[in-house]
């Protein structure tokens, strides 16, 4: 864990109150930090930029109109296919892909482009917090099937596949 490079001085009752709850004063300095964050920098919802409600990643009104994807789906990349009986997508019988399994979470359309691109090319970070919940939401048993210990968000171009940049460790939310 990183050291802070700066120090509070807490009176005695306020740092036994802190430290019950934290296991150090650098832990108990991070979850003011954490709590103090949501108000200094409100969320905005993915779909809509409108401010949203403490607690929340999106507007429920927002969250109807996101297309989820259900079965049957590939089991290589995760796009929806037309029957159970089909494993694979055309793009994955007709180009290999370097990696083994991917989760699909929303068809790529007019509603989620906006929402991608922001998160791939705009670097709103934020992003990877709702990404996280709805991944959780929605794919926890297939998470969980497989193993996963951490969770990449990444940009994966036809021709050659490339992490970009690894943005939520999803072990916490496991």
């Amino acid at each position: 864990m990183k050291k802070l490079f700066f120090r509070f001085d807490f009176s005695p009752k306020i740092k036994k109150f802190l430290t019950t709850l934290h296991n150090t004063q650098e832990q108990a300095i991070l979850w003011i930090i954490r709590q103090l964050l949501p108000f200094l920098f409100p969320r905005h919802c993915p779909l809509c930029d409108k401010l949203l409600p403490y607690g929340s990643f999106i507007h429920e009104e927002c969250h109807r109109e996101l297309p989820l994807i259900h079965s049957p789906v590939c089991m290589r990349c995760g796009k929806p296919v037309s029957s159970h009986t089909q494993e694979y997508c055309y793009d994955c019988r007709a180009f290999p892909k370097s990696f083994q399994r991917g989760l699909s979470l929303f068809l790529y359309n007019k509603k989620t482009r906006p929402i991608m691109s922001a998160f791939k090319y705009q670097n709103r970070r934020g992003l990877a917090d709702f990404f996280c919940q709805e991944l959780c939401r929605y794919r926890l048993s297939q998470l969980r099937d497989l193993g996963a210990d951490a969770v990449l968000f990444t940009k994966i171009n036809i021709k050659r596949e490339v992490i970009i940049r690894p943005l939520c460790s999803a072990a916490g939310w496991l």
